[in-house]
């Protein structure tokens, strides 16, 4: 093998090309959206996008709670409220700060019809803020927004420049903090797109760096315990550390930016590629045992285990590689990196590991283990256990079977927006003061459709706006209630003296027509982000608890009921959109994206190992014990109540994936043994003591890798560890229960 001839130069190559990844990996950045994991190429993000480029995107806002211990009616509070709003109008990439302190109010003059604006609070008299108060509890545009039902506590909304990068979210949130510093309130709160874009991607960074550190710790102590001969731990540890390496180099040459599923990529390098090293070790050490010179002997491996890894590898890729068909942007991403991952960590073992090896003195290599005559002793128990319960197996695999089932069926899809985020993080304590203060953080979305020639003027319309806004406000737990008809009742109230009971869209269609006259002349700078410019497109929005996903799909199920009985969909149509409506949606999506991925995963795997046995039977054979593991996770999830969602989603993917190749391993081991001349159950006794100690042992670093996820703070990387570990044990299980006993009862020995 010319490499092997070459070691040398290839070893030299290698280095050279891991310098050059090193170097470009210092270029790999971190970015987190929640808008990423929208689905694309669906009519309802179509839809959320057109509605996005006529009106403003629901995302588009940061707020501020502020809180203060004497109240917010109090001059000295409320002047700097108003200093703090002003400052916050000067930070670049804010187009608007509005608090209560400049917001206005339609008022009407006390001669003719003219109208004027009047600030809603007027902080330079005091004598008035029991007055004024009292109004803005009844102004639907303040209570929940930009005060509190209580009062103790104000809100700042910052409208912010469209398209913010990371970048520019990061200085942009620094910025806020500084001024927030400055003025020293007494709490304050932020929640918005740019806060857990910056807050996210910094979590992400600060546990990558621990989790790989983690890593490097168990890899280190692994190969220690496993191999013991110095020389062989560092080959072994200087050849996962290249592998990762070369990962971070290939994953900053595409520009592909880590969010929270990056956290599984140094679990999937470290891990797989250890996994390579100790299959290739072991099959080198057992043939140096056994008298062969250490050229023949690295040929022999490289024949042997080089192929059988070498499917492995591809069947985990496929894993991966089926994610590319999500229409989900990070997920798809995810697997074909992973994908990747996977090829590189082989190539770096077949090349460059087995061309180190052969520089040194085999005895200085190879490691009579105090623990191989353990091993020996265990596999051929192993076998002795599965030949005399043959019977007692399948009716445990069908027991089994039927029980995950039941888990099963009790996945449930229910999801929170903050799932995700770590307990103790400053995010999440933000976003609770707004879910317990205001009136929450998880946006209500509808757009308003006029049909025909009709406009968001016409009284029709108007009408069935004010029905429907009403109907939310009374019957959902939807706060905070704008939409076209907001203007109209301001108007309406200011035209009748003040009275907070005209605060209400009027019945006269003329009046409504007089009130749309009025509009024209006033540029509401708070409004005007309800109605597209050409009138043919309005919003109601609202802001409510974040209740989980299942409870907000059982109130838009009634919403669209109460549309259907009353409204004239004639006149004018309502849809539902906004980001957070649709990642409630996603889910149902996941659903099928998983089914699709994880089904064109196994086709994949069906057809490398159709072309790698050539017989259906092994193809049976090495599926079959595999599709019980999944079984079982997902009885696991359902059980545990855990929430399948974009993170997590991937779970079944990754496990089948990797556990596939136990099932690999033990086949082509098999029919090596049975091409040898020796019998089904002679080939399966071999099998069992030649390979049964690998598979054991890569198991094992495999189970103990992936749980180092479980010191995650995110819960979803929590969940990841936790699932792939148990399941990588369910399929060694499988391997070597299940594999073996279908093998007698379906192959025959002539």
């Amino acid at each position: 093998m010319f490499f092997l001839n070459k070691n040398k130069l290839t070893i030299f190559i290698f280095l050279l090309i891991t310098l050059l990844a090193g170097y470009v990996s210092t270029n790999i950045t971190f970015f987190h959206d929640l808008g990423r994991y929208l689905p694309e190429d669906r009519t309802d993000m179509q839809f959320l996008n057109e509605f996005t480029e006529k009106l403003e995107p629901d995302d588009n806002y940061l707020m501020i709670a502020i809180r203060s211990n004497k109240g917010i009616f109090n001059q000295p509070f409320l002047e700097k409220l108003d200093r703090f709003t002003r400052d916050c109008d000067t930070i670049t990439n804010i187009r608007r700060a509005i608090s209560i302190t400049n917001i206005t109010r339609p008022l009407k003059l006390p001669f003719g019809s003219s109208m004027t604006t009047l600030d809603v609070i007027q902080i330079d008299k005091p004598e008035r803020y029991k007055k004024d108060s009292a109004r803005l509890m009844q102004d639907e545009r303040i209570p929940g927004r930009f005060i509190s039902y209580k009062g103790g506590i104000a809100g700042v909304a910052l409208k912010l420049e469209k398209g913010q990068k990371q970048k520019e979210a990061k200085q942009f949130i620094n910025t806020l903090n500084t001024l927030l510093a400055t003025y020293e309130f007494d709490e304050a709160h932020i929640a918005g797109k740019a806060s857990v874009q910056t807050a996210f991607s910094a979590l992400v960074q600060s546990e990558m760096g621990f989790y790989v550190i983690l890593c490097l710790s168990f890899l280190l102590i692994a190969l220690i315990l496993l191999f013991r001969r110095p020389i062989t731990v560092v080959v072994a540890f200087i050849s996962v550390i290249l592998g990762a390496v070369l990962f971070a180099g290939f994953i900053a040459l595409i520009g592909r930016p880590l969010d929270l599923m990056a956290m599984l990529f140094p679990a999937l390098m470290l891990i797989v590629g250890m996994s390579d090293v100790v299959h290739f070790l072991t099959k080198y050490s057992d043939q140096i045992k056994a008298g062969v010179k250490k050229m023949d002997a690295m040929i022999e491996t490289i024949k042997e285990i080089g192929w059988a890894t070498l499917l492995t590898s591809a069947t985990t890729a496929a894993g991966f590689g089926s994610l590319y068909f999500s229409k989900i942007g990070p997920i798809r991403e995810f697997g074909l990196t992973a994908a990747a991952g996977v090829f590189i960590a082989y190539l770096t073992v077949l090349l460059f590991t087995t061309s180190v090896l052969i520089l040194f003195d085999p005895q200085k290599i190879v490691v009579t283990n105090r623990l191989d005559k353990f091993w020996d002793k265990w596999t051929r128990l192993n076998y002795w256990f599965v030949h005399h319960n043959k019977r007692q197996i399948v009716i445990g695999t069908l027991l089994i079977f039927v029980l995950s089932m039941i888990g099963v069926y009790n996945i449930s899809t229910n999801s929170y927006i903050l799932s995700d985020v770590p307990q103790n993080s400053q995010l999440r304590k933000d976003f609770k003061f707004f879910e317990d203060h205001m009136a929450g953080f998880k946006v209500l979305e509808m757009a308003v459709i006029p049909q025909g020639d009709r406009d968001l003027t016409d009284p029709d319309v108007l009408k069935a706006v004010d029905k429907l806004e009403t109907y939310l406000a009374n019957n959902t737990v939807v706060n905070a209630l704008m939409s076209p008809v907001t203007a109209y009742k301001m108007l309406n109230r200011a035209s009748n003296g003040d009275k907070a009971k005209f605060y209400k869209l009027p019945g006269n269609p003329k009046r409504i027509d007089k009130y749309t006259r009025t509009l024209k002349r006033f540029k509401s700078k708070e409004l005007n982000v309800l109605v597209s410019k050409d009138k043919k497109l309005g919003r109601i929005s609202g802001v409510m608890p974040d209740t989980g996903s299942d409870l907000t799909n059982a109130m838009n199920a009634k919403v669209d009921l109460f549309i259907d009985e009353n409204i004239d969909q004639s006149i004018v149509q309502f849809r539902k959109t906004g980001s957070h409506y649709i990642l409630d949606k996603n889910n149902e999506y996941l659903r099928e994206s998983l089914v699709k991925s994880l089904g064109l995963a196994m086709l994949v795997v069906c057809l490398l190992m159709a072309l790698l046995f050539k017989d259906l039977k092994m193809v049976f054979i090495a599926l079959v014990p595999n599709l019980l593991p999944l079984l079982i996770a997902g009885a696991i999830i359902g059980l545990i109540g855990m929430e399948l969602k974009a993170s997590t989603s991937i779970i079944f993917t990754i496990a089948f994936g990797i556990a596939v190749d136990h099932s690999i391993h033990f086949i082509s081991k098999f029919q090596i043994e049975r091409k040898k001349g020796y019998s089904v159950r002679g080939s399966i006794y071999h099998t069992f003591v030649e390979t049964g100690k690998a598979l054991y042992i890569t198991t094992l670093i495999l189970f103990f890798g992936f749980s180092l996820l479980v010191f995650s703070s995110f819960n979803g990387i929590f969940y990841v560890g936790l699932l792939v570990s148990i399941t990588l044990v369910a399929a060694l299980a499988a391997c070597l229960l299940i594999t073996p006993v279908i093998m007698e009862y379906l192959l025959t020995d002539d």
